[in-house]
């Protein structure tokens, strides 16, 4: 067996601390990596989130106010209705109260002769 040399000692000491001290620094470097993949994928999935929230409130928002404009319009529907039988059975009543006015003045008109 033949003697290593001082300098072949000194050689493998230093690549057996490098060696220490690079494994766990990569090791440290593999985590912090994966931790921000993990914090970017975290935050991609709530912005997502985020998005489809307000598409989803957007859109209730949207229907909320078609049927609001849907029921309005039922209403004016109605409330014009309302008030066509309303002009009709005031023209009724006008017409009755003139036909009743002119028979009063016949009335009196026949009297008076």
């Amino acid at each position: 067996m033949g003697q290593n040399s001082p300098k072949d000692i000194t050689c493998l000491t230093v690549f057996f601390c490098i060696m220490i001290v690079l494994l766990p620094l990569i090791g440290v470097l593999q985590q912090w990596h994966l931790s921000c993949f993990q914090n970017r994928q975290k935050e991609k999935e709530y912005q997502a989130k985020q998005e489809t929230d307000e598409k989803m409130k957007t859109w209730l928002l949207t229907r909320e106010a078609i049927i609001k404009d849907k029921e309005k319009e039922e209403l004016t529907n109605k409330v014009n209705g309302l008030q066509q039988k309303c002009d009709s059975l005031i023209e009724n009543q006008e017409n009755e109260l003139k036909k009743f006015y002119l028979s009063i003045l016949s009335i009196i008109g026949t009297k008076d002769d």
